[in-house]
């Protein structure tokens, strides 16, 4: 029987088509397989980089946090050097940053020295050329507030402008190989060019003693000896500006500072301060010359190799008027501080800090032609406090939080001398004010720092009526030198 061409040709297409039809589900499923491989292969691959991509940036981090430690020793070895002397430094230059530390006549609290005797006579480089070393440092702090709302006549340092809020010159130097002078001319706006601070330090008593004599910032509490560009937010705590007024507390005088020896290694130290100081917020003012004594003990404790906690006691004790000397007022300040800096994240750190203080303003007599409801009240006892939290965002960026609430411990307004007797300024006993303010700065190097904050004010006054206010603050502060930072 023969077959034809045609019907053998459409008989084999026939059993391709029936073949390709049962194979499709299979390669179908095979192809499903091979897709599902290849995104899985894809997905490790991609996790794989983004490991690789994290390591390098763990790695540049830690780079750039040895090279700016590294840039740090270079700076220290070059004063140390000028310091020693030339002689000096080449016997220690083979050791390293240490050697040269080791060969440097002097040291902060020379730890060196054995108790009772006195810092070596001899030095290595003429006095003069110590001097040479003097940093001088120009410090603007420009200011813009946006408020919203009603400001009744307070201790707040409250307004709705742009303003250059404060340009601070600052000398700082080794004068001789025993001691160091600082000196800070600051001009507020509106106000005259004053000095702000200036002292002498002795670093080479011993005991672990630190004397210092001129006129500087009172150690009562903890933000009162940071100048006010340097603190962390743009407004200082309300109860800050309650108990010693806008400029806060400073007066010519002595102090003495004690790093107690113990047996547990641990940070502590005591100071002592007896001043004379035109503080009429608190004590009498500059007409009286009646001191105030201060005392301030604090004491650091390590949680953890990333975390330390601070705590804080101090006092300050004075006359609180002219005409009657047997009126005091006394000061108590309670601060603890927390901070937490990885020591594997530069870029990383937390701290949190909560500061109280205490008043007892003794008030007698009766101020003339007053209402009853004015007469000042004997032993006047008020308190306030502020809590902040800042977190380190990025190497640039910081966010905090802070929250205010204070009674006012004057009859006037801070700022005031006593002979003004406006009803505007009376603060009834149980008067207070609290405050929320959320802020956000800005690094952009370490000689600028920018700095927005939002403050919600709410006050409770007796004789004022009760209002809030709203207000946006904008801070630019930059600086020419090479300004050291104060203690904080």
């Amino acid at each position: 029987m023969r077959i034809s061409f045609a019907s053998s040709l459409g008989f084999l297409g026939l059993v391709l088509c029936s073949t390709g039809a049962l194979a499709a589900p299979e390669d179908a499923a095979s192809l499903q397989k091979q897709l599902e491989e290849m995104r899985g292969q894809f997905v490790k691959l991609r996790q794989e980089y983004d490991t690789k991509i994290k390591e390098i940036d763990g790695k540049i981090q830690e780079l750039s946090a040895q090279v700016e430690k590294h840039e740090h020793e270079l700076r220290l070895a070059r004063e140390i050097r000028a310091l020693v002397g030339p002689e000096a430094a080449e016997k220690g230059e083979g050791k390293g940053l240490g050697g040269l530390v080791a060969m440097a006549p002097v040291t902060l609290r020379a730890p060196s020295i054995p108790p009772g005797q006195a810092a070596p006579m001899s030095v290595t480089q003429p006095m003069g050329s110590l001097q040479q070393l003097m940093d001088f440092s120009v410090v603007a702090n420009t200011m813009g507030s946006f408020v919203k709302g009603e400001t009744p006549r307070t201790t707040e340092h409250v307004t709705d402008k742009f303003s250059l809020h404060e340009v601070e010159l600052g000398f700082q130097a080794m004068v001789d190989p025993y001691g160091r002078a600082d000196i800070f001319v600051a001009k507020h706006e509106g106000e005259d060019v004053e000095v702000e601070e200036g002292y002498f330090t002795w670093l080479t008593m011993p005991y672990n003693i630190q004397p210092k004599v001129g006129k500087f910032l009172a150690g009562v509490g903890k933000m009162n000896t940071v100048h006010h560009h340097e603190r962390p937010q743009v407004t200082s705590p309300i109860v800050l500006n309650n108990f010693f007024g806008h400029e806060g507390l400073s007066g010519t005088g002595a102090s003495v500072s004690w790093l107690v020896p113990n047996k547990w290694d641990k940070f502590i130290e005591v100071t002592a301060q007896v001043m004379n100081t035109d503080n009429d917020s608190a004590f009498a003012g500059e007409e009286s010359r009646d001191k105030v004594y201060v005392a301030r003990a604090r004491a650091t404790h390590d949680l953890s190799d990333d975390s330390s906690l601070e705590f804080g006691l101090s006092a300050a004790l004075g006359k609180n008027s002219v005409e009657n000397h047997n009126r005091r007022t006394t000061i108590e300040g309670l601060d603890i501080t927390y901070k937490w800096k990885p020591r594997n994240r530069p870029y990383k750190s937390f701290v949190w800090q909560t500061e109280f203080l205490f008043s007892q303003r003794e008030d007698s007599g009766r101020i003339a032609d007053e209402p009853e409801e004015f007469v000042p009240q004997r032993d006047r006892s008020t308190w306030g406090f502020y809590s902040f939290m800042e977190y380190q965002l990025s190497r640039r960026w910081y966010a905090g939080l802070r929250f205010d609430w204070s009674q006012y411990p004057g009859q006037l307004a801070a700022g005031h001398h006593g002979h003004e007797h406006e009803h505007a300024h009376r603060y009834a006993s149980n008067d207070f004010t609290w405050a929320l303010s959320p802020y956000l700065t800005f690094w952009q190097s370490e000689f600028v720092r920018l700095r927005a904050q939002y403050s919600y004010t709410d006050r409770h006054l007796k004789y004022q009526r009760d209002d809030s206010d709203h207000a946006l603050w904008l801070q630019c502060t930059f600086t020419l030198g090479p300004h050291k930072a104060h203690p904080f």
